[in-house]
C-alpha cells in the first residue's frame, strides 16, 4: 500500500524492476482515499498506470498454483480480500489439495492473485 496526495495534474506509474524493466506485479488494485483537506488536488482519471505488453511466457500460467499440482503445503501465491483461507486437503479435483475460503461474508469477499 502507498498512499500519495498529489497536486492537480496528469500523472503516469510504471512498475520497474531491479533490472530496470518494465513488469507488472501480481496484483495491483488502484484505490481513492478520501479527498484531502485542501484544493487543487489530483482526482480518478488524473493518473494513468502504463501496463507492459503481454509475452507468450506471461500466458503459460494464467492462474498460478505456485508450482504444486497434486500437494498444496501453503497458500502461496492466492491473496485475500476479506476473508480467510486454508489448505483443503484432499478437496480438489480428483482428491487433490483445494484452496478454500472460511469467513467469506459477502459476494465481493474472496481470494484472488
Amino acid at each position: 500500500k502507498y498512499p500519495v496526495s498529489l497536486p492537480a495534474g496528469s500523472y503516469t506509474a510504471e512498475f520497474i524492476d531491479e533490472s530496470g524493466d518494465q513488469v507488472w506485479p501480481i496484483f495491483v488494485q488502484e484505490k481513492w482515499e478520501s479527498p484531502p483537506d485542501c484544493t487543487g488536488f489530483a482526482e480518478l482519471g488524473d493518473i494513468t498506470i502504463l501496463k507492459p505488453d503481454v509475452s507468450g511466457s506471461s500466458c503459460e500460467e494464467l492462474v498460478r498454483n505456485g508450482g504444486q499440482d497434486t500437494s498444496i503445503s501453503s497458500s502461496e501465491p492466492w491473496l485475500q480480500f476479506r476473508t480467510n483461507f486454508e489448505v483443503g486437503v484432499g478437496m480438489g479435483t480428483n482428491g487433490s489439495d483445494a484452496i478454500k475460503t472460511t469467513t467469506r461474508g459477502h459476494v465481493f469477499h474472496g481470494i484472488g492473485q
